[in-house]
């Protein structure tokens, strides 16, 4: 990087020097401008000699017939001309001390003066010379009969464009008032127009809600919707402009009444935090690392996201706040190891975490939130700020409407910006669902169910924060239930007496949304907020509550754990419709027979049979959804008597039937031919393992794959890492996911096994951790950073979709490519034709979120003509013929 910016540097002086103003004037007459004509000493750049400072006579001078202003350097007075520095309206000259700084938009120039007075001279005589040469002519505009130009402001600033083609472009800028809609605003115009602006070009509106700060001839302006940057000719003007600005904003608008409270911020993930060692500044003990407690905000009033930052964190929330760091459209925020640095335009933060992951994750948060403020036009906040407002203004006190909600995003930031953040809008939806049932338990008196008849746990809770609070703790929990609330609830206890439990210590919310895992002896509870690790005696204690709890979960809340499921279209299939006892499982109450009335049915979208089972209502009939079985090809179906089993590879299902042996039998008769019809298309005959070996392999999304870790089974299995890519089986037109332990030069190598992936499959992602629950398998794989687990997991669920809708049983680039083979030899792709069959068989909507793949996937497969071919290489041979002999000189001898 040193030697590219080295020679960067030497290209550019030589491009000055031999092309002064991007022309060759030849022989151009000069005139000198008076004002300069002084010895300076020039910093030069590039390699060893050459960037050392050198003395030099320099003169203002401008060109008879170009009319550039330019500043020459010579080899002393009268000496030979050694190079030239070209001066507009958007060359920045500054004093500083005793150097002088010319900043065009392709160097930056040092110069160096005998002393401070010198140096300020020069810059005064350059820059007046600018203004009487460089600045454009043009017509006043006057001002309308709605809006007055207000003094102040009338002054040339360089307005930095947005985008990598945007380019800066130096503007006249004045500031007026539109009486009718009560407006202040910065007009800009291409020219000055003799002090009132000529050919506008723009207008920045300024309100009580623009935030202005100013820093280094810089002066920014934050509104809702846009930051913009502005830089005068020197810090002074600059501090002067912002302070003239400040003004008529105080002057024109009224102020903001008192009662706007400090809170007005939105907690933009609510329930995360993360702790971080902040470096101080300044001299002496206060410049130490801190740890605080950082959590992302966003300001309403002001439209502004901050990192606000604590001293301490108790019970889950922050305390005492120290203050925060702006995260503005100007922030630049990077992660280095463990580091995190944010620079703004006033200082640069670095914050240390925990780890690389940490610093990483949170690193990403901010620029894809920032991004986002960008990207929301009038809405002005990134979308997690957004659904926030949106939740607690308009479902504060009635039960949220996810469809209306993911319409509203999906209105205001597009298709793309919402499937980015699935997880986080799930994990919200959590929070505010659980924290909203959580204050109706806390502030009523909730009328607690015992809901397993006086059982309880022992089980060691590990706390929180830093310090000793973080330790374990011994614990009595008893599971209950709120009957105001329609709460579940993990209440623990510091004592036992006489089969009472005794001194409360706290509750753990269990909402429709919570995740509940046994991983070994520990019980892991993902609220959303938090997650609470509770430690059983063995293994066996943990997996037992953990099933128990999340069997009170679907009994409690139907449609809560499978909210997925429910909101499938499903559809009843005959030939079951049929009350049966259905056998619980778990502790206490929950162990006994149940009536429930089972329906067999068809998932629409991803063809999935299940077996509802419902609770009996009021008059006896079919009443509330409890719960459903998932049929899969290797669910085992059998009858003993009376009692069926259903038999996964996680559970076994024992319903009674109160017919008899015989209506036992037809059952079993009816799912069996269920099965076998519905499963009948689409697998391979023999072992899948076998079939998916010998096969034809297609790469759908032709990427580079993922490195994840990859954890064994078995004792000595440990962790792996190992390379994931995709696949589509053309024999068994099924999707797949192949790992290997290397690869060279983009090509896996050393295929290690394959996961089989279908509909079915039982997919989820914590933070990095990716599991995969298959027929015969658990598989547990991690990422390095959670939004790579999340895209893959993103991507692996829309072919699976895609497969489920497609009429060719296939993800749409497979098809697609499918389609581009069949077509005849050397014929041209017809984009439109394939594009609106690709609409016929997956829909618009999917299709238009491939538009970018599509494209490339027709170019890519319809390589360049021939003709075009010899008609490109042509063109490379006549332009080499072009330059002939052209008596070359070597500019840097050797």
């Amino acid at each position: 990087a040193g030697e590219a910016a080295t020679w960067a540097g030497i290209l550019q002086t030589q491009s000055g020097l031999q092309y002064p103003g991007g022309v060759v004037y030849g022989g151009e007459a000069e005139l000198v401008v008076p004002g300069l004509d002084c010895v300076l000493w020039k910093k030069g750049e590039g390699l060893g000699a050459l960037t050392g400072a050198k003395e030099r006579f320099f003169s203002l001078v401008l060109g008879q017939d170009s009319k550039l202003l330019k500043v020459n350097y010579y080899d002393g007075q009268g000496g030979a001309k050694k190079g030239s520095i070209m001066l507009s309206v958007r060359s920045l000259v500054t004093a500083e001390g005793k150097g002088i700084y010319i900043e065009n938009s392709d160097r930056r120039w040092e110069i160096f003066a005998e002393s401070e007075t010198s140096a300020a001279l020069a810059v005064t005589a350059i820059n007046a010379a600018i203004g009487k040469h460089c600045a454009s002519g043009g017509g006043p505009i006057a001002s309308g009969a709605d809006e007055d130009i207000l003094p102040g402001l009338h002054t040339w600033l360089l307005k930095k464009g947005e985008g990598a083609l945007a380019g800066d472009k130096w503007r006249f800028f004045v500031l007026s008032w539109v009486r009718s809609r009560q407006q202040l605003r910065m007009v800009y115009f291409e020219d000055d127009g003799g002090g009132a602006g000529a050919n506008m070009k723009g207008a920045i509106v300024l309100n009580a809600s623009s935030a202005l700060t100013c820093s280094a001839r810089k002066i920014i302006i934050e509104n809702p919707d846009r930051t913009w940057e502005l830089v005068a000719r020197s810090d002074v003007i600059a501090s002067q402009l912002c302070a003239t600005l400040v003004k008529a904003i105080e002057d024109k608008y009224p102020k903001l009444e008192e009662s706007v409270a400090a809170d007005d911020e939105i907690d933009v993930l609510p329930g995360e935090g993360i702790w971080l060692r902040k470096k101080g500044e300044g001299l002496g003990a206060l410049t130490g690392d801190k740890r605080r407690y950082f959590v992302l905000v966003f300001g309403q009033r002001n439209r502004t996201l901050r990192m606000a930052y604590f001293a301490d964190l108790h019970n889950g929330q922050p305390q005492d706040r120290k203050g925060a760091v702006a995260v503005a459209a100007l922030s630049t925020v990077a992660a280095a190891g463990c580091e995190i640095r944010i620079e703004n335009p006033d200082r640069t933060w670095i914050l240390t975490a925990d780890s690389e992951g940490l610093a990483a994750t949170w690193a990403d948060s901010l620029r894809r939130a920032i991004a986002e403020q960008k990207a929301s036009g009038t809405v002005g906040m990134p979308l997690l700020a957004r659904l926030q407002q949106i939740l607690h203004k308009d479902y504060e006190s009635i039960d949220v409407d996810e469809a209306a909600v993911r319409a509203r995003l999906l209105q205001e930031y597009g298709d793309a910006i919402v499937r980015s953040r699935e997880h986080e809008i799930a994990k919200s939806l959590t929070v505010f669902e659980g924290r909203d049932a959580q204050a109706r338990a806390l502030n009523d008196d909730d009328d607690e169910e015992d809901v397993l008849g006086g059982r309880g746990v022992w089980l060691a809770k590990r706390g929180e924060g830093v310090g000793l609070l973080t330790g374990s703790k011994r614990r009595y929990f008893m599971l209950a239930f709120g009957a105001h609330s329609g709460l579940l609830k993990l209440n623990y206890y510091a004592t036992v007496r006489d089969g009472l439990p005794g001194d409360k210590k706290g509750t753990i919310y269990l909402a429709p949304r919570t995740a509940i895992r046994a991983e070994g002896s520990t019980l892991a509870i993902d609220t959303g907020e938090r997650v609470w690790q509770l430690t059983a005696t063995n293994p066996t204690e943990a997996s037992t509550w953990c099933t128990t709890l999340q069997s009170q979960m679907g009994q409690r809340y139907p449609g809560g754990k499978l909210a997925v499921e429910a909101e499938e279209d499903l559809r009843d299939l005959p030939g079951l419709d049929v009350w049966l006892l259905k056998r619980g499982e778990g502790l206490g109450a929950i162990g006994g027979d149940k009536r429930r009335f089972f329906v067999l049915q068809e998932a629409a979208l991803t063809k999935a049979l299940k077996v509802a089972y419902y609770a009996p209502s009021e008059d006896g009939e079919r009443g509330e959804l409890k719960g459903r079985i998932l049929l899969y090809p290797t669910t085992a179906v059998d009858a003993a008597g009376a009692v069926i089993t259903l038999t996964n590879d996680t559970r076994a299902y024992r319903l009674t039937c109160p017919d008899g042996p015989d209506k036992a039998a037809e059952i079993v008769a009816t799912l069996k031919s269920q099965m076998a019809q519905h499963y009948s298309s689409g697998l391979p005959s023999g072992d899948l393992d076998e079939a998916a070996e010998a096969e034809e392999e297609v790469d759908i999304l032709r990427d580079d794959g993922i490195w994840l870790v990859k954890k064994g089974e078995g004792i000595a299995s440990g962790e792996k890492r190992r390379l994931f890519k995709l696949y589509y089986g053309r024999t068994t037109q099924a999707i797949r996911a192949n790992y290997y332990a290397d690869c060279v030069a983009g090509v896996p190598k050393d295929k290690k096994g394959t996961i089989p992936l279908s509909p079915l499959a039982d997919i989820a992602v914590r933070t990095n951790v990716i599991t995969m629950k298959l027929q015969r398998r658990e598989w547990v794989l991690r990422a390095e950073t959670a939004e790579e687990a999340y895209a893959w997991v993103a991507s692996i669920r829309r072919l699976l979709v895609e497969q489920a809708q497609g009429p060719a049983r296939m993800p749409l680039l497979v098809r697609l490519r499918q389609i581009m083979a069949q077509r005849e030899a050397g014929a041209e792709p017809d984009a439109a034709a394939i594009n609106g069959q690709l609409v016929k068989e997956y829909g618009a909507d999917t299709v238009a979120a491939y538009n970018t793949e599509i494209t490339q996937v027709i170019k890519r497969d319809h390589p360049l003509s021939e003709a075009a071919s010899m008609t490109s290489a042509a063109s490379s041979m006549s332009l080499a013929s072009e330059l002939g002999d052209d008596d070359e000189e070597d500019v840097l001898p050797g």
